[in-house]
């Protein structure tokens, strides 16, 4: 059952990150230069906001993909300016395996009106339903066609 029907729209959700694909991004992939040139004007149309919570504070780029799992693409759709809170719930499961879940947790369930029942829901979802299965680790193709528009 699809995520929204279950759950509604959250303001703020965990990406799955498919297990083929782990470890990639662009803060590894483009020139420390890049990185940080494409980072800061996201940070600046973002006025310097979370683009989830709206908190004014240090920033963290956030890498918004789409897994293709018939045609094994991993494709780059966008970046988020997100506040330290919002980015590790994005990436819960790091997270929780850094051991600060606690607060991450705290944070989704604030943010998305929900009691902690309802964020445990969530969760439980997410790992038993919505993410891909942990053995498929066959190789990926990468998508950063989106990345054109930035070098124009």
């Amino acid at each position: 059952m699809p995520q929204d029907v279950l759950f509604g729209s959250p303001r703020l959700s965990v990406d799955p990150v498919h297990p083929g694909c782990k470890g990639v991004s662009l803060y590894r992939l483009l020139p420390k230069e890049s990185w940080d040139r494409l980072r800061r004007e996201v940070y600046r149309k973002a006025g310097h906001r979370c683009e989830i919570c709206g908190r004014r504070r240090q920033m963290a780029c956030h890498e918004v993909w789409s897994y293709d799992g018939a045609a094994r693409v991993q494709k780059l759709m966008g970046l988020m300016a997100l506040c330290p809170q919002c980015h590790e719930v994005k990436h819960f499961w790091f997270t929780r395996a850094r051991g600060t879940a606690r607060a991450a947790f705290g944070h989704l369930a604030r943010v998305n009106g929900w009691t902690a029942e309802e964020a445990l829901a969530y969760l439980d979802w997410l790992l038993y339903i919505g993410f891909p299965k942990r053995g498929d680790r066959k190789s990926w193709t990468l998508d950063l066609s989106w990345l054109e528009k930035w070098y124009e």
